[in-house]
């Protein structure tokens, strides 16, 4: 066969059909484009390619015509669209193609141009295109067949892949992370024969991880992760085709024990005394109802603490667990501590407070004064609860281990109680403090707070300095930190002095008021280390010590409100009253005076100027005056604020947002809504 006319979707794979029903190659033959393919529109219209294949001269060409089923094959293929013989990666000439034509075949450009018609040619920025052995910089050229043309890019880009095994959350965890690599194959993308072409690549991306279980596993074994090893996530890390992290090893956490607790098996606190009853009446006679035991009586039994369970890093070292503390004892008057139970050894009010760990038991005795509390009776101090059966009269102070219970009224005077204070008649122009040993940790353990922050950095700070080479360590072990302490003082934290001398003088001045020896300790050790020269050797450790036991103690005031902490007044004027609980005024009400609630804080009656707080709430009846008169009613961020009703410029304040009532308002509850404004809800 001689001669033969081929049929195919593309002119590409006319030819191939072509050249395999002649089984001849490409160089044997002349190959003359009949038809070049078309789309159409939509599919309408379109059309083949057709090709005519002829033996080259330099093969013996046969003169004789073609068989029948020469004839028959040829009429088969001008016929048949779906029959497909194509060879891949076959290079095709266009010699007929129209003038002015470029295209792009298997990496190669082909021009056809003449002096009045040129292709045109779009250069994308990933390739180089060569003039005449010039450097193009346009974007666009025209393309002529006098010239030699020469495409230069990068035929393959690799990224090589990456990873890491790191070690976190304090050895709890080890994490791979992997990077991986990149094989990206470039080439010339095919363009057909138009009067523009685009030079641009196309690509083909190949995804590497060459990373094995094997090289994992031994870079665990160097970095001495053996515990907790996670066979599926070493798995995951060496298939993964995308960036990643995987946990390979887990440790094993610690499970903290139990501190030591007290049981209560007696009622220890007074009701709250001053209760209306559904009438709204007061009955007096009932007032504060304190408990009693009798002598024998199992006040609180001790249950030891609970020892956790350590747990173990990823390099298979162990975790303790932290250490449980137990419960001190401190017996008063009246109890002893026969082995885990604090028995009664004397009838009378049974008192139980723990701070921290530290539990002070004891009886209480009661002072009842039978009379007026004035010049002629002088001051009355007492380690139990006080009962004034009259007066409190003026520049008089009156000061109890327990509660203070006032039968009348209180003018110009100074009460402070350790557990609560009851006054059944007017509070003019006095001071009423109860919790007054709850007052005094507030106070430290915000003194604490601050210096437990500012130790912490400090010590990191020493910690850099001492492990740089140009710290001397011979120098630490003559003379320790002190020298080193001195110059930050000076230098970087020039208040910690005085914040320290503050704390260690309300200890010393309040020390009898302090069972808790840690307070003492503490300030002993800012004593020693920060306020004075001294030739104690001061180590990190130390003050790694002290530190934690600040934050201890700091975090130990954040408690909540003690029930046995509280004030019930019938109305005051002109006062300053605190507790470290809930404050009640459930008389007339509240004219002129200063109240600070640690709990919550009601005022049935009037509010009338002054400024009052509760930190778990505040209920007033009638706040405010028609005269104006500038009332201030805070509570804290998280707490409402509910009043009956609230005059003209009566102010509220919810944490640090405040909001002046500019008209009269009534039964209102007002709390901070998600964008931190009051709203009524």
């Amino acid at each position: 066969m001689n001669q033969l006319v081929s049929k195919g979707k593309s002119v590409e794979e006319a030819i191939s059909r072509g050249l395999k029903l002649m089984e001849l190659n490409k160089k044997d033959v002349n190959i003359e484009i009949i038809q070049f393919d078309t789309e159409g529109f939509m599919g309408i219209g379109r059309k083949q390619a057709i090709v005519k294949l002829s033996k080259s001269s330099n093969e013996k060409l046969s003169t004789e015509p073609l068989s029948m089923d020469e004839m028959i094959d040829n009429a088969i293929l001008r016929e048949d669209d779906d029959l497909i013989a194509k060879e891949p990666n076959e290079v095709h000439s266009w010699e007929n193609k129209k003038e002015g034509t470029a295209w792009i075949i298997d990496n190669e450009l082909h021009i056809k141009s003449t002096d009045q018609k040129y292709a045109t040619a779009s250069i994308s920025e990933d390739v180089s295109l060569y003039k005449n052995g010039q450097l193009i910089n346009k974007k666009t050229i025209l393309l002529s067949e006098e010239n030699s043309y020469h495409i230069e890019f990068e035929p393959v880009k690799e990224k090589s892949m990456s990873w890491k095994i790191s070690i976190l959350k304090n050895g709890l965890e080890a994490i791979i992370e992997v990077f991986p690599g990149e094989k990206i194959s470039q080439r010339l993308k095919d363009f057909p024969p138009s009067d523009h072409i685009n030079i641009e690549l196309e690509h083909h991306r190949e995804i590497i991880n060459t990373l094995t279980r094997d090289d994992i596993i031994n870079e665990l074994e160097r970095q001495n992760i053996t515990f907790g090893l996670n066979d599926k996530a070493i798995e995951h890390a060496i298939k993964t085709q995308e960036q990643g992290k995987f946990v390979v090893a887990l440790g094993k956490e610690p499970k903290h024990g139990l501190d030591g607790e007290l049981e209560l098996k007696v009622d220890i606190n007074a009701e709250n005394g001053l209760v209306e009853d559904e009438q709204g009446n007061v009955n007096f006679k009932e007032a504060n109802i304190i408990p009693n035991v009798e002598v024998g009586t199992i006040m609180a039994i001790l249950h030891p603490p609970i020892p956790g369970i350590s747990g173990r890093t990823v390099e298979d070292t162990e975790i303790p667990a932290n250490k449980p503390k137990e419960l001190r004892v401190v017996p008063g008057k009246g109890v002893d501590l026969i082995d885990d139970k604090i028995i009664a050894s004397e009838s009378g009010r049974p008192a139980i407070e723990k701070r921290g760990m530290t539990v002070k038991a004891m009886i209480m005795s009661k002072l009842v004064h039978d009379g007026n509390v004035n010049i002629a009776s002088g001051n009355i101090r007492f380690s139990g609860d006080v009962e004034i059966l009259g007066e409190i009269e003026e520049q008089m102070i009156v000061e109890a281990g327990g509660d203070i219970y006032v039968h009348q009224s209180v003018s110009e005077s100074t009460l402070t109680a350790s557990k609560s204070i009851i006054a059944k008649g007017n509070v003019i122009n006095s001071n009423l403090t109860a919790g007054k040993h709850h007052l005094l940790v507030i106070e430290l353990g915000h003194l604490l707070a601050i210096l437990e922050k500012q130790l912490g950095k400090m010590i990191v700070i020493i910690q850099q300095l001492t492990s740089s080479k140009a710290y001397k360590s011979q120098e630490i072990k003559i003379k320790g930190l002190q020298p080193l302490i001195i110059l930050l003082l000076e230098k970087k934290f020039k208040d910690y002095k005085t914040t320290a001398r503050k704390y260690v003088d309300i200890v010393e001045k309040a020390e009898q008021y302090i069972e808790e020896p840690e307070w003492k300790k503490i300030g002993y050790d800012l004593k020693t280390k920060f306020l004075s020269l001294s030739n104690e050797t001061i180590t990190i450790s130390q003050l790694n010590i002290l530190q934690n036991l600040m934050h201890e103690l700091a975090k130990s005031t954040e408690s909540e409100v003690e029930p046995n902490s509280y004030i019930t007044l019938s109305d005051t004027i002109n006062s300053k009253i605190y507790s470290s609980g809930n404050i009640n005024i459930i008389g007339k009400g509240c004219i002129n005076s200063k109240i600070h609630a640690g709990g919550a804080l009601k005022v049935n009656g009037i509010l009338r100027g002054g400024e009052v707080f509760g930190r778990f709430g505040v209920i007033v009846g009638e706040a405010g005056a028609i005269s104006g008169t500038k009332t201030i009613i805070s509570t804290s961020a998280d707490q409402t604020i509910t009043v009956m009703k609230a005059y003209e410029g009566t102010i509220l304040r919810i944490g640090e947002t405040v909001r002046q009532l500019f008209k009269e308002e009534r039964f209102i509850k007002a709390k901070l809504d998600d964008q931190g404004q009051i709203i009524f809800v």
